[in-house]
């Protein structure tokens, strides 16, 4: 690793030190092939900050890859540290492989287990995977081991942000060793038949009773715990009936009392006469939640095994369901349905290798856990994260924006930081967008449209930039010539005596008129494109639309905006994969477009 990145990772770590108080401690470790202390847990007083940022200063780049050495020092510094702070964690940061030391993902989770051991207080590992060369699988097992999460860092400028995001949660743990018992009210009679999610579960009487460990609780966090239960068939109506007693203990780090118990009973009215009701939107939204992330768990192995097609069946059948559930205005179903929707275009050999594996990896557990493992904000950003990002922003500025890539092996530095605080006043959600639009030639420069509503089920804000994601048709290759296209959409106001009725929302009037095209960003260049396939919002009849000759548009009237799938196929003769984008509608200065460039 050099420039921005190593110049990035420094500056971090200045940061992550410079908001920690004088009972905080903070350790460093360098790896390469050799392992080096460059700073043993200190508490944060003045010395102990001067010489941390010495130490971050100290950080050089070298050659192989001892991550097994480098995590089980840092485990090893902590459980020597003279801290007796109640939070403790360790962040593991490397671009590369595991190809010095141990290099078995079970031996070094062995190695994990047997160190936690010896660490008095709960210790939380989280990762940090940066560019397209670490092992998205080892680092994920070793979050998970240790209570933790994986974060995937995809760019130079998202590093002090994900850094920013670990930090807030760990300044704001409020709860500790969360333990919930789930138990059968009526033995025998009421069946525990299935608790939905990944948690480590003790089975106290198979279908009577479980225990689930939720682990540590952020500031603002929840966790939803949904399970499934049989029930007996009744004579006679009951009200208030019993059928689950729930029993929570955990140690409050705000009052600083432990072992703290919460009871409640699940009763449900049992009823002759059955009176249907309304699905509850808040289980809704969380059987999306749940059902989305193990999507993308089975996603992954499919790609894992070289299923691509079936992976993104998979995962758009999901979309499909997200987007048509009765919580799909709600906003973690919104973000649910982006999600899924953006995950197909990695889902191909050269993109899911690049970027797929890792994006699936980060976002599942994420979903899993009910925790923001992101650069960017979330449902799961709490404020405390906010305002860790908000402050981490200002880094980026600090560093050269040119710098030659070189992905490169990178000694990484797991920093052992035991945490306190618990008190963040609220912020302002950060949420803003620059598109960049391109209006159409067609309509009049003083042309403003009305306010345009959205589709039902509405989709989450997204830019019009082109997001930078690897692809079969991103990925540099030998070539004789590289061609900019534009994707994007055309759009102007119908008269109100042109309208008319949607036949596909009846009592919505379709007073718009949107042409989506792709096209060469020179026109005298010669077509490349063997068809375009436009997938467009599920209730759209016909909702798949395959352009085979130039020009290729598809003019349609609507009511409202979504996202468009593109998949772009070249000319047999470029010997091409697919381009597949997503352009979001956009009935604003007359449309919108992006441009993407490849070589043919």
């Amino acid at each position: 690793m050099d420039g921005a990145k190593i110049a990035l990772v420094k500056e971090t770590l200045k940061f992550v030190v410079n908001q920690l108080k004088s009972e905080d401690y903070f350790g460093v470790v360098l790896y390469d092939s050799n392992v080096e202390v460059l700073l043993r847990p200190l508490a944060m007083d003045a010395e102990g900050k001067r010489k941390a940022l010495l130490a971050a200063d100290g950080i050089v780049t070298k050659g192989t890859t001892n991550l097994s050495g480098g995590l089980f020092q840092g485990l090893s510094e902590i459980s020597k540290s003279p801290s007796k702070n109640e939070v403790s964690a360790l962040l593991l940061f490397t671009d590369g492989l595991a190809n010095a030391g141990v290099t078995k993902t079970e031996q070094i989770l062995k190695g994990v287990e047997n160190l936690r051991n010896g660490i008095r207080n709960p210790l939380s590992c989280f990762t940090f995977g940066y560019g397209t060369d670490h092992d998205d699988n080892m680092l994920t097992q070793i979050a998970d081991s240790g209570c933790g999460l994986y974060y995937y860092i995809q760019d130079e400028a998202a590093i002090p942000q994900a850094f920013a995001d670990c930090l807030g949660g760990l300044l704001s743990v409020c709860a500790q060793n969360l333990k919930l018992k789930i138990e059968s009210s009526m033995k025998s009679q009421v069946e525990i038949k299935k608790i939905f999610g990944k948690f480590k579960l003790n089975v106290v009487s198979s279908g009577q009773a479980y225990e689930v460990y939720l682990n540590d609780l952020y500031s603002e966090e929840s966790r939803d715990i949904m399970f499934l239960v049989s029930i007996p068939k009744l004579g006679n109506s009951a009200e208030n009936s019993p059928l689950i007693d729930l029993t929570l203990t955990y140690d409050d780090l705000v009052s600083g009392s432990k072992n703290n118990i919460l009871t409640s009973t699940v009763t449900v009215n049992r009823s002759q006469n059955v009176v249907p009701s309304a699905m509850s939107l808040d289980l809704d939204q969380q059987m999306n939640r749940i059902q989305t992330a193990d999507v993308m768990d089975q996603a992954k192995s499919l790609g894992n095994l070289g299923r691509f097609e079936e992976a993104r069946n998979l995962v758009e059948n999901c979309w499909k369901k997200v987007v048509a559930s009765p919580s799909n205005a709600l906003p973690l179903t919104s973000h649910l349905a982006h999600e899924l929707e953006s995950m197909t275009s990695h889902l191909h050999p050269v993109a899911y290798k690049q970027t797929g594996a890792k994006m699936l990896s980060n976002a599942l557990n994420s979903h899993y856990q009910q925790r923001s493992a992101s650069s960017s904000t979330n449902p799961y950003t709490t404020n405390a994260k906010i305002i860790s990002q908000k402050a981490a922003k200002s880094l980026t500025s600090k560093v050269p924006a040119a710098y030659p890539a070189a992905p490169v092996a990178y000694p990484a530095a797991p920093a052992a930081y035991p945490g306190v605080p618990m008190s963040f006043a609220p912020s302002p959600m950060p949420h803003s967008f620059n598109p960049n639009y391109i209006p159409s030639p067609r309509l009049p420069a003083d042309f403003r449209p009305s306010p345009v509503p959205y589709y039902p089920p509405p989709m989450p804000t997204m830019s019009h930039v082109v997001p930078n994601v690897y692809h079969p048709s991103h990925v540099p290759v030998a070539s004789t010539h590289r061609r900019r296209l534009y994707v994007g959409n055309n759009h102007q106001i119908i008269p109100d005596s042109e309208a008319k009725e949607s036949t596909n929302t009846p009592g919505k009037i379709e007073n718009h008129r949107w042409t989506m095209f792709v096209r060469n960003a020179n026109p005298s260049d010669a077509n490349c494109i063997e068809k375009v396939v436009f997938r467009l919002h599920p209730l759209i009849t016909p909702s798949v639309v395959t352009i085979t000759q130039d020009p290729f548009e598809l003019t349609q009237n609507g009511w409202g905006i979504f996202p468009v799938k593109v998949e772009i196929h070249f000319l047999p003769q470029f010997k091409k994969q697919p381009l597949m984008v997503t352009h979001k509608l956009s009935f604003e200065k007359g449309g919108a477009a992006s441009n993407y460039d490849v070589d043919l």
